[in-house]
C-alpha cells in the first residue's frame, strides 16, 4: 500500500487487486516458517504455501459474500440467486469490480463498509510471512493499568501497546534489569 490514506472504493479495489495478484504468485512457494508439533520442520506437506492459500481463499469467499450482500440490498433478490459460480482469479477480479459498481449504488454506509473490508483484506495479505509488510498484534495476558480490562494488544516488532477498552496508547521500553516499562501517551510510566 501507499503511505497515504485510501478514501474511495475504487482506490481500495485497485490496491486489493494488485496485492491479490502479488500474493497469488506466492502460493507455489513452500512455507519457510517452522512448523509446530513433534517434528517442527520448515515447509508444508502440500506442495504449496498453506498460509498464503488459506488467506487468499478466505478473502475470495469474503468477497463473494460481500457481493451477495450488496446485490440483495440493492435488488431485493435472495442472496443465493446471486452466487458467482467460479473460484478462479479472474472470477475474483470480476467480483471486486461488481462490488465497486454495487457500492456506488448502495449509499455511503455501504461504501464505508466496503472500504473497511477491502482494507482489512489488504492488511491480511501484508501480514503474510512471505510479504511481512504489516505487523500483527498479540493479546497481552494482563489487564490495562487504567481501565483494568484484559484488552491490551502488543505489536512486538515496534513495541507499540494499545488498550482496546479505553483507547490508551503506549510504547514498550525494554529494561536492562527488569522486563521493561511502558511509556503511555500521557507521559505516565507503568
Amino acid at each position: 500500500m501507499t503511505g497515504r490514506a485510501v478514501t474511495t472504493v475504487p482506490e481500495t479495489a485497485r490496491d486489493l487487486t494488485a496485492w491479490l495478484r502479488n500474493a497469488a504468485t506466492l502460493i507455489a512457494e513452500p512455507d519457510t516458517t517452522p512448523g509446530t508439533g513433534p517434528h517442527p520442520k520448515p515447509g508444508s506437506r502440500p506442495p504449496w504455501n498453506t498460509v498464503t492459500a488459506e488467506t487468499l481463499y478466505g478473502i475470495a469467499a469474503a468477497l463473494r459474500d460481500r457481493e451477495q450482500e450488496l446485490r440483495h440490498a440493492i435488488t431485493g433478490r435472495p442472496a443465493h440467486q446471486c452466487r458467482r459460480p467460479s473460484w478462479t482469479d479472474r472470477s475474483t477480479s470480476a467480483c471486486i469490480q461488481a462490488i465497486t459498481r454495487l457500492t456506488a449504488a448502495a449509499g455511503e454506509d455501504e461504501e464505508n463498509e466496503t472500504i473497511r473490508q477491502f482494507t482489512r483484506h489488504v492488511d491480511a495479505i501484508l501480514r503474510l510471512p512471505a510479504i511481512d509488510l504489516e505487523e500483527s498484534c498479540r493479546k497481552v495476558p494482563a489487564p490495562c493499568p487504567r481501565c483494568d480490562r484484559p484488552m491490551l494488544r502488543l505489536w512486538r516488532k515496534s513495541g507499540r501497546l494499545a488498550c482496546l477498552g479505553c483507547g490508551r496508547l503506549g510504547q514498550l521500553m525494554p529494561g536492562t534489569l527488569s522486563l521493561g516499562v511502558v511509556e503511555w501517551q500521557d507521559g505516565e510510566l507503568t
